[in-house]
């Protein structure tokens, strides 16, 4: 997919790639906030890096997880 996810949700620890809003779509829960969130939505100050590299994200965005 060659996204670029620095800087974005998706690289989150609080953000569950295995919750996602539904199908076809590109957001998933914030287990912080308690609210779902599209995986390129810019982090917030609550940020915390997650150990998970862009092709787990990449399984995620294409249900294989």
């Amino acid at each position: 997919m060659a996204d670029d996810y620095n800087g974005r949700c998706a690289m989150c620890k609080h953000f569950n790639l295995y919750d996602k809003y539904r199908f076809g779509s590109d957001k998933y829960k914030c287990t912080l906030k308690d609210n779902y969130y599209p995986w390129r939505d810019k982090a917030c100050s609550e940020f915390e890096q997650a150990n998970r590299s862009f092709e787990t994200v990449d399984k995620a965005r294409e249900g294989r997880l």
